[in-house]
This record gives C-alpha cells, structure tokens and sequence, in this order.
C-alpha cells in the first residue's frame, strides 16, 4: 500500500508511527538510539559506495534494507551474524568486519519472514549479552511470537522490517515506526 493511501486508511497509526520514526514520544533511551543510529541514520557508511555498485543490487530495491542491516552491525560489538541463506546475496555485505556464522543462534540474525526457532530462543535468554533480530518483510505472525518469547527489550516494528533487541537490562517495550 502506498504511502498517501496509508495515511488515508489509518491516519491514527500513520500519525504514531511517522512520531516514532523521528523520535517523539520514545521513552527508551535504547529504542530512540536505535531509531536515530540505525533506522533512520543520514550520515555515509564507508560501505554505502560498495553496495550501489554491487551487480547482485538490481535496482536498488534492497538497499535501504541493507543499509540498515549494516548499521545495525555496526551499532554494536557483535561477536557473530547469521544471514538467512534466502535473502539476496547484497545481504551478504551488510556485516563488514563482523565474523559469519551458520549457526541462527548468533548475536544478530538477519532473516526473511520468519525467525528460526534456535534465533527465537536466544531472544527469550540473552544472559548477559545483547541479542538481536533484524527480520525482513516479517510475516504477520511473526511480531507476536517475538513478543511472547522475549520477556526484555525493545521491539521496533516498520512496515517492511521488525527489529528486536533483547537485553535483560532494558524493560520490554515496542514501537511502530
């Protein structure tokens, strides 16, 4: 659904999620750092020039996605990523440095859709590490079993992306950006 149609159908949800999105009325320190660092940061990425020359990026269509994916691989010192091997291969660029696992339970997962169960239940129990999920075109299911398996942390939920990031230290809170 285009933009201006959606603004026209649900002009309440548009409104609160146009608010989230710049910032106003995010309570969490972590979700409004979230949001300007990784969701709608405007500064360069050294990356950013590598991926629009990339031959496997027709189009551009994925690369505000991949962007986002990279910045969220930068905001924090994961130690591995997971990328769902059915995302397009632009994904692959997106961790930089980060060291790639074949294992869903790493510290960031990227996936398309849906989490694997292994990505799910690391959400549940971070421990002492920061745990995160980038999803993709989440399916509708999806953010509702993120909320019933993570007790703690914060939920950002976009139209095209949900991103959860489990922390014990942070109260469970969700946004629609």
């Amino acid at each position: 659904m285009s933009s201006p149609l959606r603004w026209l159908l649900h002009p309440a949800d548009s409104y609160k999620r146009r608010r989230h999105y710049l910032g106003f009325g995010v309570h969490s320190p972590m979700a409004y750092r979230l949001i300007n660092d990784v969701v709608r940061r405007h500064g360069r990425y050294y990356l950013y020039d590598e991926l629009d020359c990339l031959p496997c990026n027709p189009g551009g269509r994925h690369s505000h996605l991949v962007r986002m994916a990279h910045r969220l691989c930068a905001r924090f010192p994961w130690r591995n990523v997971w990328i769902d091997p059915g995302l397009p291969e632009i994904y692959s660029h997106a961790p930089g440095t980060v060291e790639r696992t074949q294992d869903a339970s790493a510290d960031l997962c990227i996936a398309h859709g849906h989490l694997p169960a292994a990505a799910l239940e690391r959400l549940a129990k971070p421990g002492a590490d920061t745990v995160a999920s980038l999803v993709i075109d989440p399916e509708p299911a999806m953010l509702r079993e993120i909320e019933e398996a993570m007790p703690r942390g914060v939920i950002l939920e976009g139209h095209d992306v949900l991103i959860a990031l489990a922390r014990r230290d942070i109260a469970f809170i969700k946004y629609a950006i």
